[in-house]
């Protein structure tokens, strides 16, 4: 058996099957290819693959694939395995680890990976698979301190990359992934290696995304990596996923403008306390416009993410995000009717109440569906509002927030440069919309 392995990075599918191509999609994918990279064994030969750039080689001569997925379409890397299958080749699966990603992917891969290997976990990975024993299950843990191989973007056009300060989150919402996966437990990055990213990145592309599930789990460590950001005059442009937490720490959002921070993605999820309550969201709907302001006082955009489904959501609350995003001046609002995740607490729960209608992993290997993102779909009964109700509501609310006049109105940046991102922003979320509507007439036609 040769000695040498084939990274592979899927991309994913648009609603009309072409794959997303170029680095429009970066901020989608997963880091797994630059953090394998440096824990491959030095007599292993290496060839990698990034999907969104270059087409895959079902030929490759390597005896062991990795793969890995976004939750986009993890159909589409299930038959890219298969097709490896077919080559006789040892498939390992990690990256993407909700139950029903890794229900369908044990079909297919010989292993499924959890968690960050390191050298030693990679060594023992490779050496089961030359002698032909590999498990059907490796849990690796969360080793994550050491500067990932960002080389791999080498001579490619690329706008932005994405880096890791830690992983897991502090919270311990019912509806999130990351829960069952980290179980509140989190760990964050030795300082040395988020700069040494950082630099590497620098050389690719001129914009750093923080793709951290909580950016915001330790005040003192987020102090100290913008102090040592600002200290090694990196002047390069970052954004990141927050709670809306931070925005009672103004001291903190000044020091994070002066590192480079000049966008977070806040994800107030509901503007009903109960609902945030009934899911275990510790946010406060009360201090929602305070913190917002703060947050964007400090020279920071805020993009705001919002689920529509939640038990005391109501059809009236499409008009709430409207006005509230309006009212507090969002740089881009992001909308979603919540998709139950198999695994979380909110899943089961609706499972228990007979209220959830997801396919099962049989029914996505056979009948091939990709996740629809923005979800448009409404795949349970919701209780104070139909199906037909949360679909309709969302469509009307999309298209209320991609007219003309209101892309206009959220795309004033401090500059022309920042401008011209938040106009790219905003006119995507208006071809987002065309594709929802596309689907919906093409379901229409089809009952």
């Amino acid at each position: 058996m040769k000695k040498k392995v084939y990274l592979v990075q899927p991309s994913y599918r648009k609603m009309d099957r072409s794959v997303v191509k170029g680095s429009s999609m970066i901020i989608n994918c997963t880091l797994n290819v630059p953090m394998l990279l440096p824990t491959i064994p030095d007599d292993w030969e290496i060839d990698i693959c990034l999907e969104s750039f270059n087409p895959i080689d079902f030929s490759n001569d390597a005896s062991v694939v990795f793969l890995s997925t976004t939750s986009s379409d993890m159909v589409h890397a299930y038959h890219i395995a298969e097709k490896f299958k077919k080559q006789n080749k040892k498939i390992f699966f990690g990256g993407h680890s909700d139950s029903l990603s890794v229900e369908v992917m044990k079909r297919i891969c010989d292993g499924i990976y959890f968690g960050n290997p390191d050298k030693n976990l990679m060594k023992t990975m490779l050496n089961d698979a030359l002698n032909d024993n590999i498990k059907q299950e490796y849990h690796c843990g969360i080793n994550i301190d050491f500067p990932f191989d960002y080389s791999v973007f080498k001579g490619q056009k690329i706008d932005h990359l994405i880096v890791v300060s830690g992983v897991g989150c502090v919270y311990n919402c019912d509806y999130c992934q990351h829960t069952v996966q980290y179980n509140k437990i989190h760990k964050q990055r030795k300082i040395d290696c988020v700069i040494a990213d950082l630099k590497s990145i620098k050389e690719f592309a001129p914009v750093a995304a923080f793709r951290d599930s909580n950016f915001y789990n330790e005040s003192n460590y987020v102090h100290q990596l913008c102090n040592r950001i600002i200290r090694e005059k990196l002047n390069m442009k970052w954004g990141a996923q927050c709670p809306i937490g931070i925005g009672k720490e103004p001291q903190l959002l000044k020091k994070m403008y002066r590192a480079g921070c000049r966008m977070l993605f806040i994800g107030y999820e509901s503007l009903n306390q109960e609902n945030l309550k009934s899911v275990r969201k510790p946010n406060r709907v009360d201090k929602y416009k305070e913190y917002t302001k703060n947050i964007q006082d400090a020279g920071i955009y805020v993009v705001g993410y919002f689920f529509f489904g939640f038990d005391y959501d109501t059809k009236d609350s499409f008009t709430e995000v409207y006005e509230f995003v309006r009212d507090t001046k969002l740089s881009l609002p992001i909308i979603n009717i919540y998709t139950p995740v198999p695994g979380t607490r909110l899943y089961s729960r609706l499972v228990k109440e007979k209220r959830v209608k997801l396919p099962t992993a049989q029914h996505f290997v056979e009948s091939d569906p990709i996740y629809s993102i923005p979800c448009s779909r409404c795949h349970f009964e919701p209780l104070n509002a139909t199906k037909r109700e949360l679909e309709d509501g969302f469509l009307e609310l999309y298209q209320k927030f991609t007219t003309p006049r209101e892309i206009l109105s959220r795309s004033k940046g401090a500059n022309l440069q920042e401008s011209l991102l938040l106009l790219k922003m905003n006119l995507n979320l208006r071809f987002e919309r065309r594709k929802i509507e596309k689907a919906q007439k093409m379901r229409e036609l089809v009952c």
